[in-house]
């Protein structure tokens, strides 16, 4: 299959460069096109002279008189061997090349060197081309000397006039070159351009190319795997050479990057040492390449307010986290239960290890190859039947917060068994046992329960929460999800701030979104290369960035993401949850629909701590109330915030502006002290009135369905409680 990529040529005449690329083996050999004889066969031009052409010339039409000319360049690395160069020194990171078809000749670029009107006379010396050509090869030579474009191709196409040498125009002339700075026939190097006058040039090439002999194109590409062979085991790699590598470093990222005239400034500095770094426009074909490799894709959405804003897919980060090397080893996938000693990390933290609720909690461990799940009935080794509840980890070792279930025949059918448990037990409960995982014998389906048989069938697959009228269906629905993968619990720590643009703090133009693993020790968490980048904007506001992250973490939080475990060397299920929110205080008030606390009558987001003014926040009782502690030093607190009041507050708050004005509603958002950003700025465009396209879709949204959108995305984030 012959496949076709244009490139444009960057000049004020306009011209064009072709290339044609291939893929698998031509067809046999055509009758009416003959291969023109140059000295040496097809495999030595391929082995031995990386820079000669095959020359094809159509027999049965003779008006057409032109030779078409197939030159193979090659692709290669910082030190691989180069057909036709002989490497004679390694010094400072730089490798010498001698050219065997000049002898005496040094350099340290051999494609430069194959370029040079020295080498293309040498060349000629050593294979000499059909005599008619002899001119038009000089022409060539000519040519080639001229500056190289910083564009990468696997062949090189000349049309050139056997019949009139003199009628040869430099146009006709095609010498696309530079080919040490990308990897061989990497698609997403090349642009596609449509022209509109392109003659016969398809027809004429194409049987052209399918004239090369079998032998000598298995040749070729068995060469040419080779050389993605070598290019793929590099140390470099994916990075095609050191160079590319130094020069991606250089460009920087983030708000760390350079601009283009800086790296052209250094590279031409550093060209004096001897050091040819790649074109400004070769690393970012090589930075996107890398992000198709890793599969990063930048997601672009809509916010509610029609601002465009663009992220990175928490999924396909957590997936790149759990397959690196350097990553793993320190992530914790379970909580730990220190026993009051050496806390120094989220994964000993209480909310994970007992806050978390049923769904989003750890749900399974493994022991003995064996998945068990919480929620359904385990049997020990023992030949003890309980129902795990929480999963965690203490010295080192997996265990379960067990509890007792009861299992009995129902009242109306005595071959039919109801298996109650309680499941709504704190994780301090006394009625729940400790459990090391490794003592779990047999999973739900694998237990017989006397004559009724196996248990999951006289049950009905049915399991009953004790004070829950809905029963639980067996087994855990993570184990469908799943399919047979171990589950990993990877939550996150959700990081938001603004870049400040002065001293005075008064320009605010970026809002950006970062998160770090909790699993991470502080002293790895820390670094910069873990903390990750989601999305950032100078138009949209916290609440409508954090719409697609709330998207992401949902998704993980209820069905999981499929990643490569680098440890277990195979497909696992990753589920998360955002475990906290970090940042100063502003961001805190965005994301808990809370006032700043400095000017608020109710200062505190955890506690109903309120004052009846300002004035009243200096009065003892408040003081009391604040430090939580009476007169006599009794314990005295006040009642704490619950995230599910404050989401009906928000939506009392809500119905309250349509009814009432501006200045009852605004009393009453200081006097409940909740401040839903997203839905203020509603109630704002409803009064108002003059965004009419703002208005309806207001309306449209307003419904049962869709209302949530019309508040805190934080709101419906799963496994959040701020």
């Amino acid at each position: 299959m012959l496949k076709r990529w244009w490139f444009k040529r960057k000049s004020s005449e306009d011209k064009h460069f072709f290339a044609w690329q291939l893929q698998g083996k031509c067809s046999p050999l055509q009758e009416d096109w003959s291969l023109v004889q140059g000295g040496l066969d097809c495999s030595c031009f391929l082995k031995k002279q990386p820079h000669s052409t095959l020359w094809f010339k159509n027999s049965l039409t003779p008006s057409l008189n032109c030779w078409f000319g197939i030159k193979l360049l090659w692709a290669f690395g910082g030190n691989m061997d180069i057909p036709g160069f002989i490497i004679v020194a390694r010094q400072h990171g730089r490798t010498t090349y001698a050219c065997e078809a000049c002898p005496g000749r040094t350099t340290l670029n051999p494609v430069e060197h194959l370029q040079s009107r020295t080498h293309l006379i040498n060349a000629s010396l050593v294979q000499p081309i059909p005599e008619t050509l002899n001119q038009d090869t000089q022409m060539y030579a000519a040519v080639t000397g001229s500056e190289p474009e910083d564009t990468a191709l696997a062949f090189e196409t000349i049309d050139m006039s056997s019949g009139n040498p003199e009628n040869s125009d430099d146009d006709e002339v095609i010498v696309p070159t530079r080919t040490t700075e990308l990897s061989i026939f990497n698609p997403n190097q090349f642009q596609e351009v449509e022209f509109e006058d392109e003659g016969n040039w398809d027809d004429s090439i194409f049987e052209a190319v399918n004239l090369v002999q079998g032998t000598a194109l298995e040749m070729y590409l068995s060469l040419l795997n080779e050389a993605v062979n070598r290019n793929t085991l590099s140390h470099w790699y994916p990075y095609q050479n050191q160079e590319a590598l130094i020069g991606t470093l250089m460009q920087g990222y983030m708000r760390c990057s350079i601009s283009r005239s800086m790296y052209s400034q250094m590279r031409l500095i550093l060209s004096i040492t001897g050091l040819e770094l790649p074109h400004w426009n070769t690393i970012r074909n090589t930075s996107e390449s890398i992000r198709m490799l890793l599969n990063f894709n930048v997601m672009e959405n809509e916010s509610i307010w029609n601002h465009k804003c663009f992220s990175l897919s928490i999924p396909q980060i957590l997936e790149q986290e759990i397959s690196n090397p350097y990553v793993h080893p320190h992530l914790d996938f379970y909580p730990e239960d220190p026993n009051g000693r050496n806390i120094f990390k989220l994964s000993q933290s209480k909310k994970w290890r007992e806050e978390l609720g049923p769904n989003e909690r750890v749900q399974m461990a493994v022991s003995n190859d064996k998945h068990f799940y919480i929620f359904e009935p385990t049997q020990l080794k023992s030949g003890k039947v309980v129902v795990p509840v929480y999963f965690y980890k203490m010295n080192n070792e997996i265990y379960a917060k067990c509890t007792k279930p009861f299992i009995s025949p129902t009242s109306h059918d005595a071959k039919v068994l109801k298996i109650e448990f309680e499941g709504a037990l704190e994780f301090t409960s006394d009625r729940l046992q400790a459990i090391k995982v490794s003592e779990f014998k047999n999973i739900y389906s694998e237990i017989i329960w006397g004559n009724f048989g196996k248990l999951a069938e006289a049950c009905k697959s049915l399991i009953w929460e004790i004070g829950n009228e809905i029963p639980l269906t067996l087994p855990n629905k993570w184990r469908f999800m799943s399919r047979g993968r171990v589950i990993r619990h990877m939550p996150i720590n959700l990081y938001c701030d603004d870049t400040s643009g002065n001293i005075s703090k008064q320009f605010n133009k970026h809002v950006s979104f970062y998160f770090t693993l909790s699993g991470l020790p502080p002293n790895v968490a820390n670094q910069e290369f873990n903390c990750h980048f989601v999305t950032t904007s100078n138009q949209a506001s916290v609440l409508e960035l954090a719409d697609k992250i709330t998207d992401d973490m949902n998704d993980l939080a209820t069905g999981g993401h499929v990643a490569y475990d680098y440890e277990l060397g195979q497909d696992v299920l990753i589920m998360s949850v955002v475990l906290c929110f970090q940042g100063d205080s502003p961001m805190h008030a965005e994301v808990t629909c809370t006032h700043m606390p400095n000017a608020s009558l109710n200062s505190c987001r955890m506690c109903k701590l309120k004052a009846a003014s300002i004035e009243d926040r200096r009065s003892l009782q408040y003081i009391q109330h604040f430090i939580g502690r009476d007169t006599q030093g009794h314990v005295c607190r006040p009642s704490p915030k619950t995230w599910k009041e404050t989401q009906t507050t928000a939506k009392y708050l809500w119905r309250l502006s349509k009814t009432e004005p501006k200045t009852v509603v605004d009393r009453m958002i200081t006097d409940l002290g909740v401040k839903d950003n997203i839905n203020k700025q509603a109630m704002d465009i409803m009064r108002e009135g003059n965004d009419q396209q703002l208005i309806e879709k207001i309306r449209r949204l307003d419904n049962e369905d869709d209302q949530d959108q019309l508040f805190s995305p934080i709101m419906r984030l799963k496994g959040y409680t701020c």
